[in-house]
């Protein structure tokens, strides 16, 4: 990726030292403290995320990590597929049904653990690595 941010609902993150160190440190990452997503805008595919603060990021992708309780009010306009638990449904490379929006975690079917929310997460990676190959190709 070109540009990653992180939007993060507090003013300090909560992670390893060597972790936050290496985010902060990396040019490539754009630390937002102090908001939350409120609405993904695109024309059949991702193309911004919208802040509390009113500010839009240009974006070809949104990665979620919501903690325990999924909060999914900003997909509402999205086409978005839910299972009866009120999970969202990704396909094998953690993709919905909107072309760039990825989910991972405790939000999809299957175990609800931390592990397994983990490698979901680096499935999703790969699903974003794919995704922008076959986008710049």
């Amino acid at each position: 990726a070109e540009k990653v941010y992180i939007v993060y609902r507090r003013d300090s993150l909560r992670a390893e030292d060597v972790n936050v160190r290496s985010v902060q440190n990396n040019p490539k990452v754009e630390i937002i403290y102090n908001a939350y997503p409120t609405e993904i805008k695109g024309q059949n595919k991702v193309e911004k995320l919208v802040l509390d603060n009113k500010r839009e990021l240009d974006v070809d992708g949104v990665f979620v990590a919501i903690g325990r309780e999924p909060l999914t009010g900003m997909l509402d306009h999205l086409e978005v597929e839910y299972s009866d638990k009120g999970e969202i449904i990704v396909d094998k490379y953690k993709m919905t049904k909107t072309p760039g929006l990825f989910a991972a975690g405790d939000i999809i079917p299957g175990v609800k653990q931390a592990l397994t929310a983990s490698a979901y997460g680096v499935e999703a990676v790969f699903g974003i690595r794919e995704f922008n190959k076959r986008k710049s190709a």
